[in-house]
């Protein structure tokens, strides 16, 4: 007769040396090297796919406004007779690119992209590693596991390098702004940099602001409610600073441009027309 029960624990004993290659090859990717080959491989993946694919119609679009920012300069790139459905924030970027080249190639116009996957891997992952608890970043490499899940994810990869558009950028910003808000130790200036970061990628893509919501809930409970009564005052003066520079930075992102906040407000109103849903 077979004895299950002995047939069952061994079963569930481990091998040695799997658990011991398993282990250092955690340690490994945990470690400055292998946070590095990481990165390494996911950028040349990026570079053998970024020539040869596309979406040709977007890229087309941002290689004639390249091109058109150096003809016009920024003051009269919105003119009537010209589609353009993106607001000033990623223009700056495809001004750089066009004075790199007049006529950017399809590699140059998916770096922006490329350096926003970095980035927001990145974010996620020390956002990740910070929120985890400590028992578990011991048994499990948490940074580089979200590292390969967010550089090799095939819907980061299909946006960015295969299509060619640019959202990986303003989530960098937005993740970068919770890694801000809810690590670290708490201090004004940290919460001022995050929103302004949540400023710049508003100026990028408006879509970014399905998060004001919550950001407004955390810094509202940080500030006010948490407050000692006495000290609501003074948290009162300090949530509406915060509020007043990150708000003046979106206003002015599109001054340069003749777009003022009303106007840019008129203008992503006139975009997502463009798209309705």
């Amino acid at each position: 007769m077979i004895n299950w029960r002995r047939w069952t624990d061994r079963s569930h004993r481990s091998d040695p040396s799997s658990s011991g290659a398993a282990s250092s090859a955690a340690a490994f990717l945990d470690s400055t090297a292998g946070i590095v080959a990481i990165i390494a491989a996911a950028i040349v993946v990026r570079l053998l796919l970024a020539p040869r694919f596309g979406f040709y119609g977007d890229l087309r679009y941002f290689r004639g406004w390249a091109g058109r920012l150096q003809d016009t300069g920024l003051r009269h790139f919105y003119s009537s007779g010209v589609f353009v459905d993106y607001p000033p924030g990623y223009l700056y970027v495809l001004d750089v690119l066009g004075r790199i080249s007049r006529v950017p190639s399809n590699t140059l116009l998916k770096i922006p992209g490329l350096l926003g996957d970095l980035g927001l891997a990145w974010s996620c992952s020390l956002l990740a590693s910070r929120l985890t608890p400590e028992s578990v970043r011991r048994r499990i490499p948490v940074r580089a596991f979200v590292l390969l899940a967010v550089l090799f994810n095939p819907a980061v990869l299909g946006v960015g390098a295969f299509w060619g558009q640019v959202e990986s950028i303003p989530s960098a910003f937005v993740v970068t702004t919770l890694l801000l808000l809810l690590t670290g130790r708490r201090a004004v200036q940290r919460d001022l940099g995050a929103m302004c970061l949540f400023a710049v990628a508003i100026a990028i893509k408006p879509q970014s602001g399905f998060l004001a919501p919550v950001l407004a809930y955390l810094l509202v409970r940080r500030y006010l409610i948490e407050r000692p009564r006495g000290r609501r005052l003074e948290g009162l003066a300090t949530l509406l600073g915060i509020s007043l520079a990150s708000g003046g930075l979106w206003a002015v992102s599109g001054l340069p441009f003749g777009l003022g906040p009303g106007a840019l407000i008129r203008f992503y109103k006139h975009s997502a027309q463009a798209y309705p849903v």
